[in-house]
């Protein structure tokens, strides 16, 4: 919010923020959706530089593209200056695969403010357009060979040898945490512990009868 042209601090009071779904999204796929602003030089503990929250907590409706915001403070932005305002919100569970474009629209009238000392309405300008957010069902991961995997080794009694190198890569969708993995050994009655590393740390140990294909 920007009152680099204004002759006086501008108040703000209330903000609506339309959320534009694609045909298969739900306005209802956004849980507690509440307004942060970065007023101070704290951070919240989110980790991000919008440390205070200006707004009640809402619970869009499906097909109401609009959610309005009262402020549970008034935010004065300075005359020359800007604040700087977040959007925070949770996926549902449930949500429907889909995009969401979250916007402040210059079809209405989104944003209630006045000057802080003539209390004169304004007209404000928009230009408010956020980036796609994409829902989607779940990442993948995709398990393979590494090319850093020996194609051959010779292995002597009462020695350990690296077996294969696997390489786990996550799609852009989300973050994977690996719970666990499942490995199958052909040939290997004459190990007697398989070892699994990730880098130096050793995850674990398993005796090579269980591994048996």
């Amino acid at each position: 919010m920007d009152a680099g042209t204004s002759g006086e601090d501008v108040n703000v009071t209330a903000i609506s923020v339309t959320d534009t779904v694609s045909v298969t999204g739900t306005q209802s796929d956004i849980d507690n959706a509440e307004l942060w602003a970065d007023l101070t030089s704290a951070s919240s503990s989110r980790g991000d530089v919008y440390e205070t929250r200006i707004s009640d907590t809402k619970q869009p409706v499906t097909l109401v593209a609009k959610t309005a915001f009262t402020l549970s403070q008034t935010v004065r932005v300075p005359k020359g200056s800007f604040i700087v305002v977040a959007l925070v919100a949770d996926l549902s569970a449930g949500a429907t695969a889909g995009n969401h474009v979250f916007t402040i629209a210059d079809l209405d009238a989104n944003v209630t403010s006045s000057g802080a000392e003539t209390g004169t309405a304004i007209a404000e300008n928009y230009t408010a357009v956020g980036q796609t957010m994409t829902v989607t069902s779940a990442g993948t991961v995709t398990v393979t060979a590494d090319s850093s995997a020996p194609t051959a080794d010779i292995l002597i009694g009462g020695k350990t040898a690296t077996l294969n190198v696997f390489r786990l890569a996550a799609d852009n969708v989300e973050s994977m945490d690996l719970d666990s993995m499942t490995v199958t050994v052909t040939g290997g009655a004459a190990v007697d512990t398989f070892y699994f590393y990730n880098g130096s740390t050793l995850l674990g140990t398993r005796p090579a009868a269980l591994l048996q294909a």
